[in-house]
């Protein structure tokens, strides 16, 4: 039987979001997972409207410059995605 952390994981990989890319995955817990977010600023925006719309909550750690641009620099972003106890996915 497949736990509802990795049913909430596969639905995030699933995830086409532009702008971001999940680079990847960090932990698994028994409340979510965490994972390496390589994003422009608005696809880390998107990427976190995309988590929302799956029922799942995105928390940002903490993030860095990875790619300086003037038009959009890129960043490494560290997320932990949070899945309720009742989420039977969407």
């Amino acid at each position: 039987m497949v736990s509802r952390v990795e049913k909430a994981k596969l639905s995030v990989i699933d995830l086409k979001v532009e702008g971001a890319e999940i680079v990847r995955f960090t932990v698994n817990v028994w409340e979510g997972f965490g994972c390496m977010v390589k994003a422009t600023a608005d696809g880390y925006s998107r990427f976190v409207d995309a988590i929302a719309a799956l029922g799942l909550d995105a928390e940002m750690h903490k993030y860095a410059l990875l790619e300086e641009s003037k038009l959009e620099p890129v960043y490494g972003y560290e997320v932990f995605i949070h899945v309720p106890v009742n989420w039977n996915g969407r």
